[in-house]
């Protein structure tokens, strides 16, 4: 123990001097900072981001991630080492963690356990130390208590402690368990036994004269060693009062002058940095001095098992003889012995991480030059490189803008087409005004209805064009930003604004499908259903949406087949869209449900998303409404779904709940006419 105690002090001292060293050496900001910004990230057990979890890192810094599962903190260079987590959210723990390169990386998981919190006191309200303690409930678990009387019990999330009787402590009774906040308190009182009163026999008295001529022979011992030679087999328990305090008052001599010759007379040896020196000497000075440090502490590990070893021998001989007192003693001797030990490992612990983050800051310092003079030796192949991709964006932005054109002249075409509908309507309005002139409430109703159809077009027509100018100008936006993006990134842009304008012109496509139907015959509406699904899969699996389609393959109907394709693509598209939106710890489903009676179909398509407020209930299906602010469509899938359904004599009712549940029932006749 004492010679554990003098090579720590001198450890310590030869560290110092090699912390002093680089220090010398290698002087930088970094190095003198007092905090450092760490990152937090959290993940489930699939390593996907773990959102809005509430973290307390080594029992004291709090740490909350936000809606990405990552946040930046200021952590003290004491705390750079993670030594507990814990998570503040009910039912999860962390599963496990890894500290590198500034993140902190914590897998979490759902908690399949509980640790209850007992402390161990006697009925004076005193902490029971150190004390094995065993707990009987659905398994048997055996655990110590710490310097504060505390355990820790790992229990089944459905199983509690309801008794003292559940415990059971060697040499004590448990009496009483309280409860107070999830927090235990178990009081014991050490069992009573009869204690027979020994008289010292005639021999214990004859050796306690015998022993008096050793102890006074203490006074010449010079050193611990020839302390211990001198007491070797004295039994403790023969010796009287008076004795016991001279051999006490004789070591705690020895021991305060071998405490000061190694703090004061004990060389050190030298390392010399100075601005003259050169620094592959200087670390070949430190290199040395650790490999020599290593070798002392082999040398000390080897001379402190023999002491152990010593000590042990004469433990197992004289224990049994000693009274009671002189038992505690030497046992309160070995347990501060071991706090000596377990807090001398602390510190060289500490200090050879605080070295390792020493000698790393060193290397990112001063040798990421290295990376420095690689990149400038690619620089001019770079140069070239660059040159030559710009020269290949300039052609492939020359095509794009000819593309470009060629779809803005179609789409002045499909314009001009549209004008020429609407002079033809109001020609035809005109005459039916002539023609009908006595028929003035028909003609009434006619009018309203191509005013209707004619506000509807102007919206059209509005609508479309600014939305199809939408991606052209961010094309144009794009290839004026050439310069200063990637290849890549240029014709991933491109190519979004072109897949954006390319789904509306099919919807737009589709709408004038829609005013002339055509290929009205039987349709297996199963057939159909599969179709549509079949388009979403991929989307249903991304967004983990459980889809259910509930629909018996001998239905059928005789209806248009486009456009009943139609209607379920947008109901089931606007289904798995808005479901996708719920948070993602929570539950998504979208029900696909068909029914038939003697002559009539029943759709259901229902979601649990975000759903809708009630005072847009009656806009939902005009041109270009978009209900919320969320949705990335036109404003064309529902109003396609009500116009689809009129040719097809259909009917369509919706019933929304905001953030729970929305419905749309679509009936159709199973025989449809011309």
């Amino acid at each position: 123990m004492f010679s554990e105690l003098i090579n720590s002090i001198c450890i310590r001292s030869n560290i110092k001097l090699i912390i002093l060293a680089l220090s010398l050496l290698f002087s930088r900001e970094g190095v003198g900072q007092i905090k450092q910004s760490v990152q937090v990230k959290t993940f489930d057990q699939q390593l996907k981001p773990y959102k809005n979890i509430e973290l307390l890192l080594n029992e004291k810094i709090k740490v909350q991630t936000g809606e990405k599962g990552a946040a930046y903190i200021e952590i003290n260079e004491a705390d750079i080492s993670i030594r507990s987590i814990e998570i503040k959210n009910e039912g999860l723990e962390p599963a496990s963690w890894n500290f590198s390169k500034g993140v902190v990386e914590i897998i979490v998981r759902k908690k399949n356990f509980q640790l209850a919190s007992v402390m161990v006191m006697d009925s004076k309200q005193q902490p029971i130390e150190k004390t094995e303690v065993t707990f009987a409930g659905k398994r048997k678990i055996i655990v110590r208590t710490n310097a504060n009387g505390k355990i820790d019990i790992p229990l089944a999330l459905d199983e509690k402690i309801i008794s003292p009787n559940q415990f059971a402590i060697n040499g004590y009774q448990p009496t009483k368990l309280a409860s107070l906040n999830g927090a235990y308190t178990l009081i014991i009182e050490p069992l009573r036994r009869p204690v027979e009163e020994v008289k010292p026999s005639p021999a214990i008295v004859a050796s306690k004269r015998f022993y008096e001529k050793e102890i006074s022979s203490l006074d010449s011992a010079q050193s611990l060693s020839s302390f211990y030679q001198i007491i070797r087999g004295m039994p403790m328990s023969d010796l009287s009062v008076e004795q016991k305090a001279k051999i006490d008052a004789m070591f705690n001599q020895l021991l305060l002058s071998m405490q000061q010759s190694a703090t004061s007379k004990q060389p050190l040896r030298p390392i010399s940095v100075s601005d003259s020196s050169r620094n592959s000497d200087d670390i070949k000075q430190l290199i040395e001095k650790a490999t020599e440090d290593g070798k002392k502490l082999e040398a000390q590990r080897a001379e402190f098992n023999v002491r152990i070893e010593a000590l042990n021998s004469k433990l197992s001989t004289g224990i049994v003889n000693q009274d009671p007192d002189s038992r505690n003693r030497l046992l309160k001797d070995i347990v501060a012995l071991e706090k000596l030990l377990r807090e001398n490992e602390n510190k060289f612990v500490k200090n050879q991480n605080d070295y390792k983050q020493i000698l790393e800051t060193l290397k990112e310092s001063h040798f990421s030059i290295n990376v420095l003079e690689g990149k400038l030796s690619e620089s001019e192949s770079l140069r070239l490189q660059q040159e030559k991709e710009f020269r290949e964006r300039i052609v492939f932005a020359l095509i794009l803008f000819i593309i470009f054109l060629i779809l803005i002249i179609q789409l002045v075409r499909v314009r001009a087409k549209l004008k020429k509908q609407k002079k033809e309507l109001t020609v035809a309005n005109n005459e039916v005004k002539q023609i009908n002139e006595n028929l003035e409430g028909i003609v009434a109703r006619r009018t309203n209805l191509l005013q209707e159809v004619n506000t509807e077009l102007d919206t059209f027509l509005y609508k479309a064009s600014h939305d199809l100018r939408s991606p052209v100008a961010s094309i144009i936006g794009v290839c004026n930003l050439s310069d200063h993006i990637t290849q890549r990134e240029l014709v991933e842009k491109v190519v979004s604004a072109t897949e954006k304008m390319d789904s509306l012109l099919k919807r737009l496509s589709a709408i004038s499908e829609i005013n002339h139907p055509t290929g009205l015959g039987e349709v297996k509406l199963g057939e159909v259903l599969e179709k549509v699904r079949r388009k979403y899969e991929k989307l249903i699996l991304n967004g983990r949406i459980e889809a259910t389609f509930i629909c018996s393959d001998s239905i059928q109907l005789k209806t248009y087949p486009r456009l009943l394709e139609s209607v379920l693509t947008n109901l089931l598209e606007n289904a798995v869209f808005f479901a996708s939106l719920n948070n993602e710890g929570s539950e998504r489903w979208v029900r696909v449900i068909v029914t038939n009676t003697h002559d009539k179909i029943t759709i259901v398509v229902e979601d649990n998303g975000i759903g809708f407020e009630s005072n847009v209930k009656s806009r939902i299906f005009d041109m270009f409404f978009i209900g919320t602010e969320k949705s990335k469509g036109s404003g064309l899938g529902l109003y396609m779904v009500g116009r689809s359904l009129r040719p097809m004599n259909g009917t369509i009712e919706v019933d929304s709940q905001v953030n729970s549940l929305t419905r749309f029932t679509v009936q159709l006749p199973l025989q449809l006419t011309n």
